[in-house]
């Protein structure tokens, strides 16, 4: 049986020990006295950074306060321990699989419980359940050795960040060509500026790419949110759009669904009652259930998304960083980006510029997020359908000296941004910029763009 000849091996080969125990889980082994025998093993290579002998193992036994049953039960697996002549690789390989089958039976177990106990409000459990079984993996990696991986370092210097890039040319220019993989982009703004619009309008351009994206509402309803992203891809005023008839509508509906590969998913939450934990269910759930995989999600916006950990009571610093934590983490967890947005705060809110300290809810926001970027508007900028973008936070480029700010076209009737150089027929006073990177002269030629 695998089960004796991975207690064995940890015992005899200290190698094998060091590579699996921290995998191995009690649960793993359904034997009562298998069970004991790995606590003792595990619990005296924590203490002692070593495999124990047989012998320590027999005396460790003996002093505990086990009763009979379980006790000899557990002397019977002790007895048959003994040097395993395997392949230390291929035992390696085996134990994973153990690990991965016991989980999967632990956690079908589990569901059946929770068949029986007949309360459906706990059936969603069973989706938890399952995900962690599926998680079980051996990652055997223990960290970047710095001389002896310096190969390894090199491929890295050398290989392509996967870059997610839009349609507005700063953002792609500020971004070295769009936005890191499991990343979290957070706007910032005061009431009424364009958070939503600002994710609206990204989740118009990442689906006219052809990219999977889920859009989380907990402040307007799906239908109102769909109704914006109408007005982007139609070319039509939000405010005309229940003019159209019926055939219209369909006609430019159809138009734009055969130039579009990718899928949007917009589903609407209580506001402050949906947190992380909901939204990892329905990502499950639209997988399982409409083969959907986001490539990107929208969460509209961190102020009101609840923390899956903490309870309310929390104080607000730690709420809403354990809240953008929590967020952050689904992009880890299931490979794609997050846009969400957060209010800045009475002060910030006064001020015709604001920085990363100006967030309402919690600072601690601005150490979890990779990219943060200020939305800013004057009287005067409306006037020339301009909205200027403060970068407030880059993980991965510089955003103080190398534009910290820069301004792009906004079309609110539209829920539309746009690029300054493709503003013909916008009013004169636009400033028309040709953004190129071949342009050897661009920081200069539109220096008037930056810090406006």
């Amino acid at each position: 049986m695998i089960q004796e000849t991975i207690l064995s091996s940890l015992i005899f080969n200290e190698s094998y020990a060091r590579k699996v125990i921290p995998y191995l889980k009690k649960e793993y082994f359904a034997d009562i006295g298998e069970q004991v025998i790995h606590k003792l093993i595990r619990d005296h290579f924590i203490k002692y950074n070593k495999s124990p002998t047989i012998e320590s193992i027999t005396v460790d036994l003996e002093n505990s306060s086990l009763i009979e049953p379980v006790y000899n039960a557990s002397v019977e697996v002790l007895k048959n321990l003994k040097p395993q002549e395997v392949d230390e690789a291929w035992l390696v390989d085996n134990t994973e699989e153990f690990c991965k089958r016991q989980a999967f039976f632990n956690a079908v177990e589990k569901c059946a419980n929770l068949l029986q106990e007949k309360k459906t409000d706990s059936y969603g459990k069973g989706l938890d359940f399952m995900q962690e079984a599926m998680a079980v993996t051996f990652d055997t990696h223990i960290g970047h050795d710095y001389f002896e991986d310096v190969e390894d370092r090199f491929r890295f210097y050398h290989q392509k960040t996967d870059h997610l890039p839009c349609d507005l040319d700063l953002f792609n220019k500020v971004t070295d060509g769009g936005f890191v993989n499991k990343s979290m982009t957070v706007f910032l703004a005061p009431t009424g500026i364009g958070k939503s619009l600002f994710l609206c309008h990204f989740a118009a351009a990442f689906l006219a790419q052809g990219k999977n994206v889920l859009y989380i509402t907990m402040e307007m309803p799906e239908e109102k949110i769909a109704e914006r992203i109408d007005a982007n891809l139609l070319d039509v005023p939000l405010i005309d759009l229940k003019n159209l008839e019926h055939s219209g509508f369909m006609n430019r509906m159809n138009r734009v669904k055969k130039k579009v590969a990718g899928r949007l998913v917009i589903k609407e939450y209580p506001s402050r009652q949906a947190h992380a934990g909901h939204f990892r269910h329905l990502i499950n759930e639209l997988k399982l259930k409409k083969k959907f995989i986001p490539d990107v999600i929208m969460v509209d916006y961190l102020g009101i998304t609840a923390s899956a950990t903490l309870g309310k009571a929390s104080g607000l610093y730690e709420y809403q960083k354990v809240v953008s934590e929590e967020i952050r983490g689904l992009g880890l967890e299931f490979n794609c980006r997050i846009f969400t947005a957060a209010q800045v705060n009475r002060e910030g809110t006064k001020e015709a510029d604001f920085s990363h300290t100006d967030i309402a809810d919690s600072w601690g926001i601005t150490n979890s997020a990779d990219y943060i970027y200020g939305i800013m508007s004057t009287e005067e900028l409306e006037k020339r359908l301009q909205i200027k973008i403060k970068r407030l936070k880059d993980r991965y480029m510089d955003y103080i000296t190398w534009y910290p700010s820069f301004l792009v076209g906004i079309d609110r009737g539209k829920m539309r941004l746009f690029n300054l150089d493709d503003g013909a027929d916008t009013p004169d006073e636009i400033e028309v910029a040709n953004i190129t990177d071949e342009n050897d002269n661009y920081k200069s030629k539109f220096s008037k763009l930056i810090n406006n």
